[in-house]
């Protein structure tokens, strides 16, 4: 999905998760936020570090039940 041009991480999850059911995280700016406050993450959400650590954690948590539910 992500071979496509103009389809980046967050599209193509919404895409797997919402049109064909696949467990596949989505991280926007509201997630970023829960996720930080939820898991005790610090730091800038817009610095690669921190947001690999969100896309993670959004992952382990989506592994967990289904996304388009």
């Amino acid at each position: 999905m992500r071979a496509l041009p103009g389809i980046g991480r967050y599209t193509a999850g919404a895409i797997l998760s919402i049109a064909l059911g696949q467990r596949e995280p989505i991280v926007d700016g509201n997630v970023a936020r829960v996720l930080c406050r939820v898991f005790g993450v610090g730091g800038d959400i817009s610095k690669a570090p921190t947001s690999r650590r969100l896309w993670e954690l959004a992952a382990d948590v989506v592994a967990r039940a289904s996304p388009a539910r």
